[in-house]
């Protein structure tokens, strides 16, 4: 058995959340046994898009509503791989499940930490609750991460396997009326700088008058950017599409000839490489991770500097030139179809997580500690490590010292000290 667990959210379209699908739907496929627990964010874990495509996919879901703490959290996660008694755990984004793989490592679960961006919050995750080399082993999702893992903690087993995505049998054409560019992620400040997109599709309007752009996608601030795109008297030209399935996402891509991403950092963006799988030409701010591992500036794609004039100029600039546009169409489908599509993908996480499974000496089941020990408070995990008060901690310590006494066999079970 396999078990991932992760968040739940009823209409989630990040990026992480996206690859998970596609692993799990990828393993399901070659028949292995797989099960999967969500920590939501809503009273209904069944409302989720992953909830439901897990399903479908044959996958042993189930869900609870997001833990209000952390150590509920960790208690949670473990019943769940208690009842499921998987040879390989593969936790994702959330703390709580981390820190209870990392128990449950100390028992002999093997578990899989996966890096998937240069997200502060990883690097928490890493530092507090990743697995030591005999427990398992780190993915990273760029050669850049992975070169900054092996800086930071030169005692990790760090591999490097990128997300993958499906290569369509058809392929975006050059248009010679109208230039179409596309947004394609979360509408949110943090991170996507979305109002940045939206400064550089405006300045783009008024350079050329062949550009027109789409958003997909929604989020916080998507209110905020249509109201600014109607008083700035653009709605003609600035489309919003909203939430779409993947062929819908994969017909807007095939209209389009450019992709824009003016991130402050990314880990491999899914959306990226499905726009370049369509022969989408992307335009993207050159930052240090993932971004210049697929976009070679020239051949595949175009990076740009954090520069409203600049981004709006590149992507001008590629509409007037079909030769310049075609050949980096063409180049990057191929880098994708070579390196970077599902199955190529899919293959090397299917062998690495065989080859952990062999590792397992795991005994089910696992202690369930009423408070089990946690990582030291990281505020970079922020509202997502929601600890348990002092003074509860106090009384479970004073609760063990008393158990200690009466039954001198009792140990509390390894792990980092709180």
């Amino acid at each position: 058995m396999i078990s991932f667990t992760h968040y739940g959210a009823r209409e989630d379209i990040s990026g992480v959340t996206s690859w998970l699908q596609g692993l799990l739907h990828g393993l399901r496929g070659r028949n292995e046994p797989v099960s999967l627990h969500l920590h939501h964010f809503g009273d209904d874990p069944t409302e989720g898009n992953l909830y439901q495509a897990a399903r479908i996919d044959g996958v042993i879901v189930s869900g609870t509503h997001l833990p209000a703490t952390s150590r509920l959290g960790v208690i949670d996660t473990l019943r769940f791989l208690n009842r499921e008694k998987p040879d390989v755990f593969l936790p994702q984004a959330l703390p709580a499940p981390h820190f209870a793989a990392k128990l449950a490592g100390h028992q002999g679960l093997p578990w899989i930490f996966t890096l998937h961006s240069d997200d502060p919050e990883y690097w928490a995750l890493a530092e507090g609750s990743a697995p030591a080399r005999h427990e398992g082993v780190w993915v990273a999702v760029s050669e850049r991460i992975a070169l900054e893992a092996r800086e930071r903690f030169p005692h990790a087993d760090v591999r490097i396997i990128p997300y993958g995505v499906e290569i369509p049998e058809q392929m975006s054409e050059w248009n010679e009326d109208r230039f179409r560019v596309v947004y394609s992620g979360r509408m949110v400040e943090d991170q996507k700088r979305i109002s940045k997109v939206l400064d550089v599709f405006l300045a783009a309007c008024g350079q050329s008058p062949l550009m027109d752009f789409v958003f997909l996608g929604d989020g916080a601030e998507r209110t905020k950017l249509e109201e600014r795109v109607r008083r700035e008297g653009m709605a003609g030209r600035i489309r919003f599409a909203g939430r779409l399935d993947a062929e819908g996402v994969r017909r807007e891509l095939l209209e389009a000839q450019a992709l824009l991403l003016m991130s402050d950092f990314e880990g491999l963006p899914i959306a990226v490489l499905e726009a370049m799988a369509c022969g989408v030409v992307p335009v993207a701010r050159n930052i240090r991770s993932g971004i210049p591992e697929v976009v070679y500036h020239g051949q595949t794609g175009i990076l740009v500097e954090d520069d409203v004039v600049a981004a709006a100029d590149a992507l001008t600039t590629l509409a007037g030139d079909k030769s310049g546009w075609l050949r980096m169409s063409a180049a990057s489908r191929s880098l994708i179809t070579r390196q970077f599509s599902h199955k190529v993908c899919l293959e090397k996480w299917q062998a690495l997580i065989g080859e952990m499974s062999q590792r397992a000496t795991v005994q089910y089941p696992l202690p369930l500690p009423l408070f089990p020990q946690l990582p030291r408070f990281d505020k970079r995990l922020g509202m997502f490590d929601q600890r348990t008060p002092a003074w509860l901690r106090r009384i479970d310590r004073k609760l063990r010292k008393i158990r200690a006494k009466f039954h001198p066999g009792f140990e509390r079970p390894p792990g980092p000290q709180t």
